[in-house]
């Protein structure tokens, strides 16, 4: 675990899974959230599943694996969090460089930004 961002007062957890991190410290540099790189999977940190649970009210996470059986998986398990977990849906992802796939998926800085902007303004009484 790399924390890359960190915003005491919020209650707001991004999880970047491997080579995620980086877009995602692009992507969201702008808005008060706690960036938190992960770099192994399997097993779940425990100390990041702790914080998690005591301070982070929504938590993002953002992986270039399945959805299905991914990451995210093991983060729904905290009760009563907002969670909202972008990865590659169960679908055929096209040949394309990795960037043209990323942005199928919606995994490029721009979506990233535009969906979490998206959020936040749904949920207004958090941003």
């Amino acid at each position: 675990m790399e924390i890359f961002k960190k915003k005491s007062e919020s209650d707001v957890y991004v999880l970047a899974v491997g080579t995620m991190a980086q877009l995602v410290v692009k992507a969201l540099n702008e808005f008060e959230v706690n960036i938190i790189g992960v770099r192994s999977v399997k097993p779940v940190d425990d100390f990041v599943m702790q914080v998690l649970a005591e301070k982070a009210n929504y938590i993002f996470v953002y992986e270039e694996g399945s959805l299905k059986g991914g990451f995210n998986e093991e983060i729904y398990k905290l009760k009563n969090k907002q969670i909202f977990a972008f990865g590659i849906k169960d679908d055929f992802v096209s040949h394309a460089t990795r960037e043209e796939q990323l942005q199928e998926c919606g995994l490029d800085i721009e979506s990233i930004k535009k969906e979490f902007r998206r959020i936040v303004f749904e949920n207004r009484h958090w941003h």
